[in-house]
């Protein structure tokens, strides 16, 4: 105390101390920014902000809505496996064979035999289900783009958008590069549709718009 007493502080380098400690950088908002970001990445934290919103617009039939993100139950890892093994089928699926079950059954079965698709996703599929979507708009679509070779799937893309685009807190004039893989796209009237496969359960008289809350942010991606 002595000492300090008979060395009174300089204001002017405290107060240059001072400003250099408080200083806040302007544009410390932009230090998260990462140079690349997936698909996956930006669609799961969409979706964790939706949580509350389909909350609400849920049927009161669903009970309590529980966020996808923290539940961890063997019924949803199971969905997430059986999810994987519908994409897997979707990928490699004949079109000249979905006239019937038992030529899908029968697809599905030599494609676990040829070793190009698990066991363990096989016995999760229902192959009436696709036999179903074979008959919608959609899969007579996709099954003339197949046979017309205007059918593309698993198509990998990268492109640059304004750091706004992952974050509105970011500003735009910063660029980062987002990339992902297309489940499917198919070329009809020189028109391009883009296709994603989604194994989601949800309330038949709201399913729509939970369904375009929940993946919003991945359809304006694409």
């Amino acid at each position: 105390i002595d000492i300090l007493d008979e060395n009174p502080i300089d204001e002017d380098l405290y107060n240059q101390i001072k400003q250099k400690l408080e200083y806040k950088y302007l544009y410390s908002n932009i230090l998260s920014i990462k140079s690349k970001y997936s698909v996956s990445d930006l669609k799961h934290k969409a979706m964790e902000e939706s949580e509350i919103l389909e909350a609400r617009i849920a049927s009161p039939e669903s009970g309590k809505a529980i966020p996808r993100f923290i539940e961890e139950t063997e019924e949803a890892v199971t969905g997430v496996f059986r999810g994987n093994a519908y994409h897997k089928f979707f990928e490699l699926l004949d079109y000249n064979y979905v006239v019937d079950v038992t030529q899908i059954q029968k697809q599905l079965n030599d494609r676990v035999e040829e070793g190009i698709m698990p066991k363990e996703y096989a016995e999760l599929i229902n192959c009436n289900k696709f036999l179903k979507f074979a008959s919608t708009e959609l899969g007579q679509d996709m099954k003339n783009a197949f046979l017309d070779k205007k059918l593309y799937r698993e198509q990998p893309f990268i492109m640059q958008v304004g750091a706004d685009s992952v974050n509105p807190d970011f500003p735009s004039e910063e660029k980062v590069l987002v990339q992902g893989i297309i489940d499917a796209f198919y070329i009809k009237d020189d028109m391009v549709y883009i296709v994603d496969y989604k194994t989601d359960s949800v309330p038949y008289d709201s399913g729509e718009e939970i369904l375009i809350t929940r993946y919003r942010r991945q359809l304006e991606l694409y």
